[in-house]
């Protein structure tokens, strides 16, 4: 999953629109959101860092230098359930 991705399941995750989310990252239009999402623009580490703290999750989570709790979770029980026996 690449970070445009990312962002966009934490901000649907909050029900945020992108216009929510551009206000709250202080940038002039949704049009920086979309830009951010479908991967068009690279963004700084300390973006990174603020986008992070405003989709309540980890700057690692959305570089995929980890998973989500609630993704590692999921694929754990994934995994396990591969492994039962019929």
């Amino acid at each position: 999953m690449t970070l445009g991705e990312k962002v966009k399941l934490k901000r649907e995750e909050l029900n945020l629109s992108q216009e929510e989310l551009a206000e709250k990252m202080n940038y002039k239009s949704k049009t920086s959101i979309h830009k951010i999402e479908v991967g068009i623009t690279d963004l700084p580490l300390s973006k990174v860092k603020e986008l992070a703290a405003v989709l309540k999750t980890t700057p690692a989570y959305l570089m995929g230098w980890e998973e989500d709790k609630k993704e590692e979770k999921e694929n754990r029980a994934s995994a396990r359930q591969s492994f039962k026996v019929f």
